[in-house]
């Protein structure tokens, strides 16, 4: 069995993997409710994420945290990507680069979950709106009775 070698390899592991989120009980609602019909686009930002941790040089630029952080993620779902992700991994590579590959999932799985621990966030979109609206509301209402007083 192969490394992972290049940018084609990170690709084709990618879509074998991310079809398997998106086709996963749990998971594949979170991801495919939240990226509707960007996948491919999503896709992108993907391919250039794993190849800037896996290669040399620098295609992708952002924080993939803040990108997560409105999902309605629990504890286990951590787990159930990790699985996924290691289980691709080693029916598709072997390798250096491919273990590589699969202590960043398991940090960045770490790191995320520690992180969403830590997070004071609604579960849904439809929550997170209405406390927005509610702390809108109370946050007008107490400049408003401050300027009375």
């Amino acid at each position: 069995m192969k490394d992972i070698i290049n940018e084609q390899d990170v690709a084709h592991l990618l879509d074998i993997f991310y079809e398997r989120i998106r086709e996963h009980d749990e998971l594949g609602p979170i991801f495919n409710d939240d990226i509707g019909a960007l996948w491919e686009l999503h896709m992108d930002t993907l391919n250039r994420f794993w190849c800037t941790l896996l290669f040399e040089g620098q295609s992708y630029f952002g924080n993939p945290f803040s990108r997560h952080t409105h999902l309605p993620i629990k504890d286990h779902h951590f787990d159930q990507w990790l699985e996924l992700f290691i289980c691709t991994v080693d029916e598709l590579y072997a390798g250096e680069k491919a273990d590589e590959a699969k202590k960043r999932a398991l940090s960045f799985a770490n790191s995320f979950r520690n992180k969403f621990s830590k997070l004071d966030k609604p579960t849904s979109k439809a929550p997170f709106f209405k406390s927005l609206f509610s702390r809108f509301r109370i946050s007008s209402y107490l400049k408003s009775n401050r300027a009375i007083t």
